[in-house]
């Protein structure tokens, strides 16, 4: 029944604790997985883990390049100096403003538009600086805390996957 019901994000749960996800022209398979990652404080210049990645932020004098890279991000440190930052899990009705533009949007809008599909939603993090979204993790970063011609400092943020 699941596999003629062609219904894009549609699921079905499977014997031995497999989830089948329908997703626009592919079928997704995984094992259900429980969120084991609790909310962290991060500080400049430590690793992190947090579910399957490795975060890092680091302090860069304003001679950076900017990556095309969606895991490796740049932003001012200015804007979030003596703010306290958190990685988590995006919540239900969290808002960013995109870079490039000039009104927020939801986080749930923003991955439907961007065809994320409902696993990848699930395990969607986010970073925060005293409540504020600053980057939807491997996404893009709120507009708020891009760099502009006036940055002194700047963070760079990277995420990569740990190794098995």
């Amino acid at each position: 029944e699941f596999l003629r019901k062609n219904d894009t994000g549609n699921k079905c749960y499977a014997i031995n604790e497999f989830i089948l996800l329908n997703d626009r022209d592919n079928i997704i398979i995984r094992t259900m997985k429980v969120k084991k990652s609790i909310p962290i404080e991060l500080q400049i210049g430590c690793d992190y883990y947090f579910d399957d990645y490795i975060y890092k932020i680091t302090e860069h004098s304003e001679n950076v390049k900017f990556s095309s890279n969606s895991d490796d991000e740049l932003i001012d440190f200015a804007a979030i100096k003596n703010k306290k930052l958190v990685l988590r899990y995006w919540y239900s009705g969290d808002r960013f403003k995109p870079l490039g533009m000039n009104g927020t949007q939801k986080i749930s809008d923003y991955l439907i538009n961007n065809k994320i599909n409902s696993f990848q939603k699930d395990d969607q993090t986010v970073l925060t600086a005293d409540g504020q979204i600053v980057w939807i993790c491997g996404q893009r970063i709120d507009d708020s805390f891009k760099v502009k011609n006036s940055t002194k400092n700047i963070l760079r943020i990277t995420r990569k996957l740990k190794s098995l």
